[in-house]
This record gives structure tokens, sequence and C-alpha cells, in this order.
């Protein structure tokens, strides 16, 4: 059956690529994780997880859920793109549109511009709501309007009836009871709009944060790509995604030159490092026989022992 596509998107904005258009319209939806969503070093697809204002950062796999006005369930990201929907029973018979087949990942550099597009609406979302949504949520008068009129027009009515021997109506009683909740509940309810815009405002500061390092690692990353210091081995779906930085290793080995004269950026899935820190690690901790001597070429050694290095932190 033909399915029209709610979101019909073939520009890649984000992790979600909506194909169905040019499958002819047959629903086909692609994911191309972040290059940090890996299991044991292998690219996966996180779980969905709603999206959280009162957070500093969007979780991988972000979700916004809701129901159209044509009762159809939708998630979407961030950007607006739709992962599945579901329509109600009375429509295509509950047909639900929920295949994403795991495409290839992003690297590190991808992976970050496009988080970092997602960050920057997160951003602004939460600003958004602090000055409209949150802001009218957080005000006394339904508060007050439960108070004046309703709390105490009961307790008026309950003391009447009090006499010093008489017994009180039930339905004063229950009205006192029910007027008393409903004092509680609107209470309750400006209590929790004002912790979640207290939240929501104490946590720009942290997603500012975020997004500046996002933005200082990106331009960290560009400069050492256009002085051609830098090695990528951020992608882990590709065939033998080690190659440059065992190439890498192999010409630092075979120079015979002294360690400390190469130093590249190696961006790896979850970071970017130096390769000089990278050898500290070996210098400062490995054993005797593995150690690395700054001031002396690369055996193959101790190249074998950096490439196992460099595998754990990416399984890390």
């Amino acid at each position: 059956m033909k399915i029209n596509a709610i979101n019909n998107q073939q520009t890649f904005k984000g992790l979600f690529i909506d194909h169905s258009k040019e499958n002819n319209g047959d629903w086909k939806m692609e994911y191309r994780p972040y290059s940090w969503e890996l299991e044991e070093g292998k690219p996966v697809m996180q779980n969905k997880k709603r999206i959280n204002y009162q957070a500093a950062k969007l979780p991988d796999n972000e979700e916004k859920f809701f129901i159209n006005s044509g009762k159809v369930e939708i998630s979407q990201d961030i950007l607006g793109t739709t992962s599945y929907y579901k329509c109600p029973p009375e429509r295509n018979n509950g047909e639900m549109r929920s295949r994403i087949d795991v495409g290839l990942p992003m690297n590190r550099e991808e992976s970050l511009r496009v988080y970092l597009q997602k960050m920057e609406i997160f951003n602004k979302n939460k600003h958004d709501m602090l000055q409209k949504e949150l802001k009218n949520a957080v005000d006394f008068d339904p508060v007050k309007v439960a108070y004046r009129y309703e709390f105490m027009g009961a307790l008026s009515k309950y003391n009447k009836d009090r006499g010093f021997f008489g017994g009180i109506k039930s339905q004063n009683v229950d009205n006192m009871a029910a007027k008393t909740n409903l004092l509680y509940e609107r209470a309750e309810a400006l209590y929790k709009n004002a912790m979640k815009y207290i939240n929501v405002n104490e946590s720009l500061p942290r997603t500012n944060a975020e997004i500046s390092k996002i933005k200082e690692e990106l331009s960290l990353i560009e400069k050492a790509r256009k002085e051609n210091n830098f090695i990528d081995i951020s992608n882990r779906g590709l065939e033998n995604p080690d190659k440059q930085l065992i190439y890498y290793l192999d010409e630092i080995a075979s120079s015979g030159k002294p360690v400390k004269e190469y130093n590249k950026l190696v961006v790896l899935p979850g970071c970017i490092r130096w390769m000089k820190d990278i050898f500290s690690v070996l210098h400062e901790y490995a054993g005797s026989a593995m150690k690395i001597n700054f001031e002396t070429g690369l055996s193959q050694e101790a190249k074998t022992r950096t490439l196992e290095l460099v595998r754990y932190l990416i399984k890390k």
C-alpha cells in the first residue's frame, strides 16, 4: 500500500532521512547514527527519549511526540522530521509506519554540526518557553480565585451551618472538602510550574556551555583539517576504520625520528585527542617493555600498544 509520508524530506538535516518520495511514496526512513552512538565500538541507533527542557542538553535520539487533529500519533525530532506515525483504528486500519533502516553513521565532525544545529534550536525553545508558556503558567491568579471565591465561599457556608449543638449538613462538608482540594490542586500546579520555570532558567548556562564547547571543537577540527594535521577515525561504520591511524603510526615507526616530532589531532567517535597525549598515556603508565620514549623512534611493540589504547578509548 502506498502511504503519503507526513514529512517527505530528501535534504539531510539530522539523523533521520525520509526517502519516501524517491521510493514512490512507500515509507522509507533511514537513520544515520552520530559517531558516538556505539555499543562495543559498533554503530547503533539509540532508543528514543523525550525532550526534557530542564536538562542541559538533548539526548542522542530525541523525541517530540504528539497526536495531531486527525488523531494520528506522530514522533518527530526537534527539527520536525517525522520518524514514525500511527493512524487511529478507523483510518487505514490503524496503519503504523515505524520501520527505520540504520544507515552509514556520520563522522564526528558531521555529528557535531547536526547536534549543534539541534542544540541551538533546543536553546531557543527554552528562551521561548520562559518568555511565553512558562511565564504565563507562573501566575498566582488561579490560586487567588480558588481561595477568595471558592474556598472562602465554602468556608462561610460551613461556618454558618455550624451551631453550638447542631451538626453540619453533609453537602456543606462535602463542598468544603472539594474546595479545599481545589485550592491545594491550584497551589500544587503553581508550585510545579514555578519549579519548571526555575529549572529551565537555571539550565540555560549549562546549555550555552555545551554549545560553546561544540563550537570550539568544530573550530579545532576545521583548522587541523585545513592544515592537513588531523586523522579522522571517528566513523566506525567504514571498512577498516583505523586505516588512517595505522598508516600514520607506520610512518612514525619507519622514519626512525623521535616520537616528539609527531603530533596530529586524532578524531575519535566520542572525543578528540592529540597524538602526543595518547603517547603520553603510554609513556607514563605503560610497563617498561611498552613504554614510549619521546626522544626515540616508535617501536612496533609501541605501535601495537597505541592501537590497542585507541580502540579501548573508542569502546570506553
